[in-house]
């Protein structure tokens, strides 16, 4: 009786493919190497999306303050040990402690209704 090889090659292409970092074989999905614990690289298409979405953010804000509105962004993410985080982005001007104080409040409620 012979053992051959599983086969990883569907009509469409691949759905498996190697870890960088432990030569593991993972399906194509997976974010996270279930050997090693480390995050696969993301697709260069996806990463070049994300870093002119970060570019831009900020100028929204810029545009948004110079024609007299005081914008405030908040971006919440779920991290890898399943936390809530939240990021507040505010225009190029100075804020009291007192509204510093509540905009961290209001970012410690929104992590909350996320």
């Amino acid at each position: 009786m012979s053992v051959c090889n599983p086969v990883f090659i569907m009509p469409g292409g691949s759905t498996k493919k190697t870890c960088p970092f432990c030569q593991s074989i993972l399906f194509c999905a997976q974010k996270i190497c279930a050997h090693c614990l480390k995050e696969q690289p993301k697709k260069q298409r996806l990463e070049k999306k994300l870093k002119r979405f970060d570019e831009k953010r900020e100028d929204w804000l810029e545009k948004l303050h110079a024609i007299g509105f005081k914008p405030v962004l908040l971006l919440g993410k779920e991290t890898r040990k399943k936390e809530r985080k939240c990021e507040i982005l505010t225009p190029r001007c100075t804020l009291t402690a007192y509204a510093q104080d509540y905009l961290d409040k209001i970012g410690t409620f929104y992590e909350y209704l996320c």
